[in-house]
């Protein structure tokens, strides 16, 4: 259709008598040639949007989706294949190392959402990994929606060594050693937190039996 609509146009162009008129027409169709090279951008930009989106859907595929059009993209497809993907199977690397870590122990954002947590965290918190990956640490340690002692940390650009007692979700209190340190990229922008942590009840009984 937009293709006839040009031919018209060079057609109207071509008849035209006189600068002015020619000019007009000219003008008319740069401006049509215009919309067009607009159109076809904004159709690019969308299908490269829906290449992305469906990219990061998985962490463990990086082949070009099929999509309309997608040999126009195939500059960008080599480009996540020697660009992206051996830092994202970096990055599943550490994942699964601090997943398989026997001790409670997180990572989070710099909203506060844990992005990967072990094993021994979940079991801790008694929750599921669907309960505990994406939530904030209020939600996932207490069920809430406010800012925990991870977020106010980061807040204030500090690591923190201390012993706390955690009033979890299920409603223990439970004494732990906490070491929390903030990530930064190579801006020095605060990313993140890293938290570690270990229950001490048993040893403050301890001690108080000695005591």
């Amino acid at each position: 259709m937009f293709k006839k609509a040009m031919l018209c146009l060079l057609i109207l162009v071509a008849g035209m008598s006189g600068s002015v008129l020619v000019s007009a027409g000219i003008a008319v169709l740069g401006l049509a040639l215009t919309a067009y090279a607009a159109s076809l951008a904004s159709k690019r930009i969308g299908r490269i949007k829906e290449y992305f989106e469906l990219l990061s859907q998985t962490e463990e595929s990086y082949e070009l989706p099929d999509i309309e059009g997608k040999e126009e993209f195939q500059a960008i497809a080599q480009c996540v294949e020697t660009n992206l993907k051996p830092r994202m199977e970096q990055l599943a690397y550490y994942k699964g190392a601090i997943a398989g870590v026997d001790a409670p122990i997180f990572l989070c954002e710099r909203s506060g959402k844990i992005v990967v947590a072990s094993k021994s965290t979940l079991s801790f918190l008694n929750k599921s990994s669907d309960q505990v990956i994406g939530k904030t640490v209020s939600q996932a340690f207490y069920n809430q929606n406010k800012k925990a002692i991870t977020e106010r940390i980061m807040d204030e650009n500090r690591n923190f060594i201390d012993e706390v007692v955690l009033e979890l979700w299920d409603g223990r209190r439970v004494p732990v050693m906490a070491y929390m340190n903030v990530i930064k990229d190579h801006r020095q922008e605060i990313i993140g937190a890293v938290v570690v942590f270990f229950d001490i009840a048993e040893s403050r009984e301890q001690k108080q039996a000695l005591e």
